[in-house]
């Protein structure tokens, strides 16, 4: 898909083995807005494919914390297929699903230390710089997002206490 999007966070490149066709592709995880059709606009996840610009996978969320760590994530695994960026999502998320623990045993059986990248994300706070490219985007996009999990995201210091972050939840 090569389309309508902007690049608000990336990763860095690197190659990928992508399961389902059994090739290397160089690429890099990144949230975007995105266009539809219908001319609105979401925010998600993606990878994106370094010599065409052409998004190879993408997923939409109005959790913006969560989609950041799933960044994260996805940055540090080798292996992707069509699943890869939801399982992503869900691994990244504050409270686990059912299926979480599920989905960390396959990204385990690909060779990857997930409970430790896992750890590592949930870490560390999400720099104030980051925060705001996101926020601001978000906003000039009139992209929807959920102000609850700023607010509880906030509570635990995973992202900093400014006036803007204030004004922001304020506003969702």
């Amino acid at each position: 898909m090569k389309g309508d999007y902007t690049i608000i966070l990336s990763e860095q490149e690197h190659d990928y083995i992508f399961s389902s066709k059994n090739e290397i592709r160089s690429a890099f995880p990144a949230i975007i807005v995105c266009k539809r059709r219908n001319n609105k606009s979401e925010l998600g996840l993606s990878l994106i494919d370094a010599d065409s610009g052409c998004i190879i996978y993408y997923l939409d969320s109005h959790r913006i914390i969560q989609l950041y760590r799933a960044m994260k994530i996805l940055g540090e695994l080798n292996v992707v297929n069509e699943l890869t960026l939801s399982n992503c999502l869900l691994i990244a998320a504050r409270y686990y699903s059912k299926k979480t623990g599920a989905i960390i045993d396959e990204l385990e059986n690909t060779g990857t230390d997930i409970q430790s990248i896992q750890t590592d994300v949930f870490s560390h706070e999400m720099t104030g710089h980051e925060f705001s490219q996101i926020m601001k985007a978000i906003k000039n996009a009139s992209v929807d997002y959920e102000s609850g999990e700023l607010e509880e995201e906030l509570k635990i210091r995973y992202i900093p206490e400014t006036r803007f972050v204030k004004k922001m939840i304020a506003a969702g």
